[in-house]
């Protein structure tokens, strides 16, 4: 079985690394990372869709539509200026790996934003204000996982009681964790 593994915001496959170790190999394990210079929707960045493919489906701290839409908003209007900025170690700590994360974990989270041009990470925010997929989801017919992390401050409960209300069928899991799950 071929599983391909999607990255967050940042659109890099390199913090998959702790994850990969852990796959059993049989599942054929493919990373994908965006280009990080090149500012493509979503619809460019999935660039084929093929439903009938899909065996199974796994969410890790995702939504349907933008979980914090005003906050998002917000941002998106400053973004090429927000990504230019050196990014905080605790904002890092805080938003994304948890107030108790490595410091080596910090700076490779760090890295792979900055890695991406602030053009880009601005993109990928309006993206994520404008995206709402809650009507091609709830047509999935895929058995589905969805897994939370239950100290994610950036994608909350409420997000998950959304998706479930929109596939009753789909299982939970809620894992120790902040935001970036599988990294």
């Amino acid at each position: 079985m071929n599983v391909l593994l999607l990255p967050g915001m940042h659109g890099s496959s390199a913090l998959f690394g702790p994850l990969l170790r852990h796959l059993d190999p049989s599942l054929q394990p493919t990373p994908i990372s965006f280009p990080a210079d090149v500012a493509l929707g979503y619809d460019e960045l999935l660039e084929t869709r093929h439903p009938q493919q899909i065996t199974a489906l796994v969410l890790a701290a995702t939504f349907a539509r933008c979980p914090r839409a005003i906050a998002a908003k917000m941002l998106a209007t400053v973004g090429p200026l927000l990504f230019r900025a050196q990014i905080p170690r605790l904002a890092i700590r805080w938003a994304l790996i948890g107030m108790d994360a490595a410091a080596v974990d910090v700076e490779a989270v760090r890295a792979e934003i900055l890695a991406v041009s602030p053009a880009v990470m601005a993109r990928r925010l309006r993206e994520i204000v404008a995206v709402d997929t809650r009507a091609e989801f709830s047509a999935l017919k895929t058995p589905t996982l969805y897994l939370a992390g239950n100290r994610d401050r950036l994608v909350s409960g409420s997000v998950m009681k959304e998706l479930r209300e929109l596939r009753p069928d789909m299982a939970v899991k809620v894992l120790s964790s902040p935001h970036l799950i599988l990294q």
